[in-house]
């Protein structure tokens, strides 16, 4: 699992009661973490989250748009190295998470996103980890996904390329379908 790092924590480090439990998926090892007690004490991000409604109305008037998926969403942003402790908990092997399991991990990790695609913002934009760039003609936006590649390169983000989609007129994005100038709801099947 790429987010944890073995041999780095040590039994004397791990100050809060945790409980973890492992367990398989896809050919690997799925790991959670309880951490509701720190999560008693940490203090909530605030940082406001576009809506959707302004990317929808963004990525409707594009003409070709490409969708990213960012693997494993914010698990590949790291920790920060005076948080580390917080995230440590025992087990055989000294291990420690990220912090995507404690309060405000989503507004962190958009956060995070925002920064990371602010020399793009003109045509790119996330919501959670689903990133879309948008751009009015082909050349365009054939040097728009460059850029957003190059972007998404330096700040070492791995995506899922099996949920990527490159260059297409419309696009499924948060449940509607957007692009050439359409936006309509995806509605969805009645489940029996």
């Amino acid at each position: 699992m790429n987010s944890c790092t073995c041999g780095s924590s040590d039994r004397q480090s791990v100050r809060w009661p945790v409980q973890s439990l492992a367990w398989p998926k896809n050919g690997g090892v799925r790991l959670a973490v309880e951490y509701r007690y720190l999560n008693s004490f940490t203090v909530a991000d605030a940082y406001p989250m576009v809506t959707v409604n302004e990317i929808l109305n963004k990525m409707a008037s594009a003409k070709y748009i490409s969708l990213f998926d960012a693997k494993s969403g914010y698990w590949q942003i790291p920790v920060a190295e005076e948080r580390q402790w917080k995230t440590a908990f025992v087990t055989r092997w000294p291990v420690r998470m990220d912090e995507n399991a404690i309060r405000s991990k989503e507004r962190r990790g958009y956060r995070a996103m925002k920064t990371i695609l602010h020399p793009v913002r003109a045509f790119a934009d996330t919501y959670v980890d689903d990133i879309s760039v948008g751009s009015g003609q082909w050349p365009q936006h054939m040097c728009h996904v460059k850029q957003y590649l190059q972007v998404i390169g330096d700040a070492s983000i791995t995506l899922n390329l099996e949920k990527c989609d490159f260059g297409k007129p419309e696009v499924k994005l948060v449940g509607h379908i957007v692009g050439s100038g359409c936006r309509r709801l995806v509605l969805r099947e009645p489940r029996l």
